[in-house]
């Protein structure tokens, strides 16, 4: 592992279940989700880590996923409930982050995934079996493009750094935790 060493631990009292973690391309912020809501970070990598803010969201009932665009500008939170949404958070590595909007989708978003160029969004519904693609991720307002049938029970999802293949040049490694 390198010249890798243990560095802090930053106690959130009021904050149960921390659970998933997301880190700005900067570096400057991390985004740590919660029962009810994502704390925000500052200092993640300063040696100086501190709480800047909690951004309380609605209904979340455990986030099962987060990802942030690789600009740095929206954070993205899905939840693990039934009635499945997705928080939109703006301002992601201003240090003036807030709570953008949400949108639902399908049933237990378990996998968040942004291309490298921000466009597409990728959300693995493992009560579906499919991914929901989704254009214009990088504007904090994604589209609908289609439903994609990939297993049973997806579950972790990632996207290959470089464009490579498929028709929009980058290939999803999808995680069936069925079959």
């Amino acid at each position: 592992l390198g010249n890798m060493i243990f560095s802090t631990t930053l106690q959130m009292d009021d904050q149960i279940f921390a659970d998933r973690i997301a880190i700005t391309p900067d570096g400057n912020f991390a985004y740590v989700t919660t029962r009810n809501g994502v704390t925000v970070i500052q200092g993640a990598f300063s040696g100086t880590p501190s709480i800047l803010m909690h951004i309380p969201l609605s209904s979340l009932n455990g986030a099962s996923s987060i990802t942030i665009t690789p600009d740095g500008k929206y954070c993205y939170i899905g939840t693990q409930s039934p009635e499945t949404k997705i928080f939109v958070i703006k301002n992601a590595s201003s240090g003036a982050p807030s709570l953008l909007g949400e949108f639902s989708i399908s049933t237990f978003s378990f996998g968040l995934a942004v291309t490298p160029n921000g466009e597409f969004l990728y959300i693995s519904n493992t009560g579906s079996n499919f991914i929901t693609i989704m254009s214009n991720a990088s504007s904090g307002n994604p589209v609908f493009l289609e439903n994609l049938t990939v297993g049973i029970r997806p579950e972790g999802i990632a996207i290959n750094p470089a464009a490579t293949g498929g028709s929009i040049g980058y290939y999803a490694w999808v995680c069936n935790s069925t079959d």
